[in-house]
């Protein structure tokens, strides 16, 4: 009990007696004491310098007041850290029992990575950390910051910077509210509003983090980039620095002013190097042409920008499209701004007013963003729906339709042209059906849409029936003959997946 008793005592004078370690003065040019309130202190001028555990501590004068442990220093102030950290100001009130340097007047502190200054500082030498409130200026190679409160802990090389928080760079400004930064690693972490501006653009979230070295960053919490041309909003954005691939994740949302194209959907990535963006979950994008819009949706969007900043768009698998005037499904499209068309591929179907069109490869070419023309290349098959169950037809193996306004102007059919064409023979009562085969069909359409001029072009074959004695089979449904009306999109909605 008593051996256990006197172990106790030993152990607690070994832990107040490391808490309390002495200041040690280590020489100064003069000395001498006088009293002050009661309270002896020592005068020190000149080559003032003072040693606290592995601290060596220089000034110009200063006021020693042994039994608190405590010292004042003026001018040319020197801390020396065990050669990790240095502090330099012209004043100094050291603690040596809270181990804590309160430093004042043209503050001067590095760590061999950076430095800081600032017109006051309070430094604990216990805890390795720093505290300011009277704003700091810091510099760590490119990398200049500045608050109005910041700590810093001398440890894990990390700041802490709160209110009015600019960290500037070479390449870019950034501006928040709070901000922890990392020395050694060069990485920041930004929490509240947060902007960074560069020539190129500007970025807003609400936390991330940021590597000014590598310049990898993870931004989140109403995440978006804007510059000139381009405005991109996700939930996070995963921007991959010097690797030049990107990540959009969530809520994406790409707007591009001068393609007048925005793009949607739950994942994108992006390749700076190349141009290249792929969306994918529930992709869509929208492509403005004059007062509409072209809807394109698929498993995978792909956009890519040429050096004259033009857009193409690839669609991949389960393609739907949908504008006012024209719907479409495949397997595989292509929009080019480049030439002004759309190359639609594997399966392909088209609609426009009552017309079902396919063929084995779709092409549209667009005029000032109006449809001018469609070629329907190989086993092309045109098919209107005229009364229920009854269907005119256009076959051959190539059929251009040229448009004006929207609205079907012309169609010329080549080679093996087939057509089935019902009569009326009133406008209302249909009377008879028409099946013609020659080389080449040429038909003109009015303003309402009507066929009002049939040219058969070549050697023409031709059987006229009566609506009660249809032939039936390929006669009156041509080859390939598939009404798919169930497929056609009515809407923006059935583009999106």
């Amino acid at each position: 009990m008593g051996r256990s008793l006197l172990f106790f005592v030993f152990s607690l004078i070994c832990l107040l007696s490391n808490a309390q370690s002495r200041v040690e003065l280590i020489g100064a040019d003069e000395l001498s004491g006088l009293n002050q309130n009661g309270e002896k202190l020592v005068r020190l001028i000149g080559n003032v310098a003072f040693r606290h555990d592995k601290t060596i501590m220089r000034c110009d004068s200063a006021y020693q007041n042994k039994a608190a442990n405590t010292f004042e220093a003026f001018g040319n102030v020197d801390i020396n850290e065990n050669d990790s950290v240095h502090l330099n100001s012209r004043y100094l009130h050291y603690d040596g029992n809270e181990k804590k340097a309160l430093v004042r007047e043209e503050v001067h502190m590095t760590d061999g990575q950076m430095t800081l200054t600032s017109t006051q500082l309070d430094y604990n030498l216990s805890s390795r950390t720093a505290y300011y409130t009277n704003g700091a200026h810091v510099v760590n190679q490119d990398n200049v910051l500045d608050s109005k409160i910041g700590t810093y802990d001398a440890n894990s090389k990390t700041f802490g910077f709160k209110k009015d928080v600019v960290l500037v760079n070479p390449d870019y400004v950034l501006k928040t509210d709070t901000l922890q930064y990392n020395t050694q690693s060069k990485t920041a972490w930004m929490f509240g509003p947060t902007t960074i501006t560069n020539k190129d653009g500007y970025l807003y979230c609400e936390n991330g983090w940021y590597n000014t070295y590598t310049q990898r960053a993870h931004f989140s919490r109403n995440a978006y980039v804007i510059n000139k041309e381009n405005r991109l909003n996700a939930d996070s954005l995963i921007y991959g620095g010097k690797i030049g691939r990107d990540t959009a994740l969530g809520n994406v949302h790409f707007s591009d002013s001068i393609n007048h194209i925005v793009i949607h959907g739950g994942r994108g990535l992006y390749n700076r190097k190349q141009g290249i963006a792929t969306i994918t979950i529930n992709p869509l994008a929208s492509v403005k042409m004059e007062e509409d819009s072209l809807h394109i949706g698929a498993d995978t969007l792909r956009s890519v920008e040429d050096s004259l900043k033009r857009k193409s768009i690839f669609a991949f698998h389960h393609v739907r499209m949908f504008k006012s005037d024209m719907q479409g499904i495949c397997d595989s499209m292509h929009y080019s701004q480049k030439d002004s068309m759309i190359y639609m591929e594997i399966d392909p179907v088209l609609w426009n007013e009552s017309r079902q069109m396919f063929a084995d490869s779709i092409h549209i070419r667009v005029v000032k963003n109006k449809v001018d023309r469609s070629d329907f290349i190989d086993n092309a098959l045109i098919i209107e729906e005229v009364d229920t169950g009854l269907y005119n037809q256009l076959r051959g193996r190539t059929i251009n339709a040229w448009f004006y306004n929207n609205h079907l102007e012309q169609i010329l059919v080549t080679g093996n042209a087939e057509n089935v064409y019902f009569q009326e023979d009133d406008s209302v009562t249909i009377s008879s059906m028409n099946y013609i085969i020659c080389s080449d069909i040429r038909i003109l359409f009015d303003t309402a849409g009507k066929a009002e001029e049939i040219t058969y072009l070549g050697q023409s074959e031709g059987t006229d029936y009566p609506i009660n004695k249809l032939p039936g089979g390929e006669k009156q449904e041509l080859k390939g003959f598939v009404w798919r009306i169930a497929e056609r999109p009515r809407s923006k909605a059935d583009v999106m997946q």
